[in-house]
């Protein structure tokens, strides 16, 4: 039954990969956005993310994201930033393949929290989750304009947090 199930879920998989072998493609993209803790008392993040997807078909993408928010204060005439790094996984599905395309998915990964500031810094890194809606929007063949919102989840030690996140830029693809 074990062996039975493995070589289904490789057939799965292989048929996934294969769907639409003229479709597929890489993609690269930089978005602009902030990062808000839930979190009372915490101030918004401005930064950047860069992504990068294969599209196993037209519905499907695979691929990976880093970000990079921070926020600087003036402590005490010291400037001192606080950031947060997300490193995730991600996944999305496609509801429709015209010039505007809404999808939904989500991000999994590590999310490193951290101060810096007068030589010194400061980082942890937890494990999170993000489920993802939005949309892009072809300008061309090969360029296209993405915007989503993110909820993200963080499993920090003895308790969990959750932040909002916004995001537009553009992707290229290849």
């Amino acid at each position: 039954m074990k062996k039975l199930m493995t070589i289904f879920g490789a057939v799965l998989f292989a048929s996934l990969l294969f769907s639409n072998e003229a479709k597929a493609q890489v993609s690269v993209g930089a978005n602009l956005g902030m990062f808000k803790s839930f979190t009372e008392g915490s101030d918004a993040q401005l930064g950047f993310n860069l992504n990068g997807k294969y599209s196993i078909n037209d519905k499907i993408r695979v691929g990976g994201n880093l970000g990079y928010y921070f926020k600087s204060y003036d402590f005490f005439g010291s400037k001192l930033r606080s950031f947060t790094m997300p490193i995730t996984a991600l996944f999305e599905y496609s509801f429709s393949d015209n010039d505007f395309s809404p999808y939904a998915g989500a991000d999994i990964g590590i999310y490193r929290f951290g101060f810096s500031g007068g030589g010194e810094s400061l980082a942890n890194g937890y494990f999170g989750l993000a489920p993802v809606v939005g949309f892009n929007y072809n300008l061309s063949d090969k360029l296209l304009l993405n915007a989503n919102l993110k909820y993200h989840y963080i499993m920090a030690e003895g308790e969990s947090t959750s932040a909002f996140g916004v995001n537009a830029g553009v992707c290229y693809k290849f």
